[in-house]
């Protein structure tokens, strides 16, 4: 017969420490996202005055201070062009998205 010690124990057979472990681990995996997610912002925005000249010839109808504000930020981005070409929002987000792959990649 178990003692009432080992009948909680064949209960959870996951140690104690385990679950700390697993949240320690979690919240650093979390923070390393956050910290890369911000160098990548960083890194985009000081790349987006660089490829601003390969968006004004892609989209010739932008002008320099519309591309400046959409910060290279493809949502923003892809809104004006389906404003300035007229066409549908899939469409503007289609070639925004090549956009990044061409000259980002």
């Amino acid at each position: 017969m178990n003692t009432p010690n080992e009948q909680n124990c064949s209960a959870d057979t996951t140690p104690q420490g385990a679950h700390h472990a697993e949240a320690s681990i979690r919240d650093s995996q979390e923070a390393y996202i956050s910290k890369a997610l911000l160098s990548m912002a960083e890194l985009t925005e000081a790349n987006w005055q660089k490829q601003m000249r390969a968006a004004k010839i892609t989209w010739h109808k932008l002008t320099d201070s519309e591309l400046l504000r959409s910060e290279g930020q493809s949502q923003k981005l892809a809104g004006l062009v389906q404003e300035r070409y007229a066409i549908p929002r899939a469409e503007a987000d289609k070639q925004v998205a090549s956009f990044f792959r061409n000259y980002w990649a």
